[in-house]
């Protein structure tokens, strides 16, 4: 697969690299079945239409090397990235650095994460040793000495609060969400209020599937439907695929893309959505549900603001499936006009997330950084 792409301006004028993720040269190609992907490639053709090149490095690449003079770089090193960040920063310091921060500050991320994991491990009596998905160990300092500004990928303030004591400038960027999360016939369907939707990435346990699980296995009449590749979180899917039997009111999905049969089929009978993550900038799992006309159920580390709309979980301590039941138990107590007026809020706020909103705040971005 190739690693580095070279994206060329008809007027030659700066160079941009762009340290992230590789899409096609041909936009019309990209894979939108994650927001990012679609989002890249604005950055690339925002750059562009403004005359400048851009040299876009996978995040796979190990061996990358100076191919020309940059004005600006800009990587997603918040995460998995943060190791070859240092690695390329280093040979091009005199370059404006510029973090893309999908998500809050990694150590602040990597302790959530642990939290995670060891509220599960304690609940079920577990003492085995196990690998932390989504945790990244990168230093944060490091990172941090070679960044001038910060893009962060924020809704509610959360992520972009973890790098204020950086005392770097930050600009806030709220995620896209494809056209495809909206069906216009959803206004004609009756919701099942005691039916949930779970959509998740990979890291079951960072993104709180235990926590939801945990809480279902006591409400039996009440309907879960997890989606996302939970068999890849091995920790996770070998304990409690031993407990599907009891768990008749929870279906496993898998992965399902956004826009098929099979996505409608689920959202259009579901009133509410579930998301109790240990750390996100911004979860675009939220976001696209929101557009489906899901009302969410999900706490502040999210990253979502859902506070004219949704049922904020307040973890407390460690004591996180007993927040999320007495949140469960708010949402089946909510009156008919609180849901009603929760779907006109949340109509109003999903105009945060369309990729024409993206584009618009990513190029006022753009011109404060050139």
């Amino acid at each position: 697969m190739k690693k580095v792409f070279f994206f060329e301006a008809n007027r030659k004028y700066r160079n941009l690299l762009l340290h992230y993720k590789a899409i096609p040269q041909n936009f019309n190609k990209v894979d939108i079945r994650h927001t990012n992907n679609w989002e890249i490639s604005e950055i690339v053709r925002s750059f562009i239409s403004l005359g400048w090149s851009v040299e876009l490095v996978d995040r796979t690449c190990s061996d990358w090397s100076p191919s020309r003079n940059y004005d600006l770089f800009i990587s997603n090193a918040s995460g998995s990235l943060g190791n070859r960040f240092l690695e390329m920063a280093k040979q091009i310091p005199d370059v404006k650095t510029v973090l893309y921060a999908a998500g809050p500050a990694v150590d602040v991320s990597d302790q959530l994460v642990d939290e995670r994991y060891q509220s599960f491990q304690m609940r079920h009596e577990i003492t085995e040793k196990t690998e932390h998905l989504r945790t990244f160990r990168t230093n944060i300092d490091d990172i941090m000495s070679f960044v001038d500004e910060i893009i962060c990928i924020d809704d509610n303030g959360f992520s972009s609060g973890t790098y204020k004591r950086f005392n770097k400038p930050i600009h806030r960027l709220r995620p896209s969400t494809p056209n495809d999360s909206f069906d216009g016939r959803l206004e004609r369907f009756r919701k099942d209020k005691n039916s949930f939707v779970m959509f998740l990435g990979n890291g079951f346990i960072a993104k709180g599937a235990d926590i939801v699980l945990d809480t279902f296995s006591s409400y039996p009449e009440l309907q879960l439907q997890v989606c996302g590749p939970y068999k890849q979180d091995k920790f996770f899917w070998n304990f409690y695929r031993r407990k599907l039997g009891n768990m008749p009111n929870v279906t496993f999905n898998g992965f399902v893309p956004i826009g098929s049969k099979k996505y409608f089929k689920i959202i259009s009978r579901s009133a509410w959505q579930i998301h109790n993550s240990a750390a996100e900038g911004c979860a675009t799992s939220v976001t696209n549900l929101m557009q489906g006309g899901l009302l969410p159920i999900s706490n502040f580390e999210t990253g979502v603001d859902i506070r004219n709309f949704g049922l904020e979980i307040s973890n407390i301590g460690n004591n996180f499936v007993d927040s999320t039941s007495e949140t469960i138990e708010k949402a089946l107590s909510v009156h008919e006009s609180f849901f009603n007026d929760s779907l006109k809020n949340m109509y109003y706020a999903n105009n945060k997330f369309t990729q024409t909103a993206f584009r618009d705040n990513l190029a006022k971005i753009i011109q404060k950084l050139i």
